[in-house]
């Protein structure tokens, strides 16, 4: 696949939900990858991933989210963090995100737990382009609050990109072969 994350934005913008999700988002970060699976299904096996390097970046947070005047709740069991049944219904969580919107084998929006420094989102979506094949989405959308937004994301921002991209691996684990393509909107 040797496709710019730009080609992907027609589509993108031709979901309405996706649209108001970006408006006035002060950082979009885009990852594509092709997949025969469902959408549930490309989510149940992204979400499965499950690193014990999570553990260790959150102790590493406290320090920063209090020095930013922030508070960390304690972090659940890995196991609590994933349902049985993948959630793709509203108000379902999964890892510490809660569902918003949904629209089945099309898109599945959550966003964090709000805080009063920034929003962060995620959206996943699924262009079918040919037989069984599609084409996933998945974006990072963040919206500064406070001026320790920027502060707080800039310093996380290398550890949102790595396990994002771990998160993809995993769904495409079993493929002999992928490419992720990694962007900005």
């Amino acid at each position: 696949m040797n496709r710019q994350p730009n080609q992907g934005m027609g589509y993108l913008a031709g979901i309405k939900e996706i649209r108001a999700l970006v408006k006035d988002a002060d950082y979009i970060g885009l990852k594509m990858i092709e997949s025969e699976d469902l959408l549930k299904s490309f989510l149940s096996k992204m979400f499965s991933y499950r690193p014990t390097l999570i553990r260790l970046l959150y102790r590493l947070r406290s320090p920063l989210v209090r020095l930013l005047g922030f508070k960390q709740d304690s972090m659940p069991a890995l196991d609590e963090w994933i349902p049985d049944d993948f959630p793709m219904l509203p108000c379902g969580n999964v890892w510490f995100f809660t569902v918003q919107k949904v629209e089945e084998d099309r898109y599945w929006i959550a966003g964090c737990p709000r805080d009063r420094h920034l929003d962060a989102d995620m959206a996943v979506v699924a262009q079918p382009i040919g037989g069984r094949r599609k084409r996933f989405y998945i974006a990072t959308v963040v919206r500064y609050k406070h001026w320790t937004g920027p502060v707080y994301f800039n310093i996380i921002r290398f550890f949102n990109l790595f396990l994002v991209n771990r998160m993809v691996r995993m769904a495409v684990r079993s493929k002999k072969s992928f490419r992720i393509v990694n962007g900005l909107w």
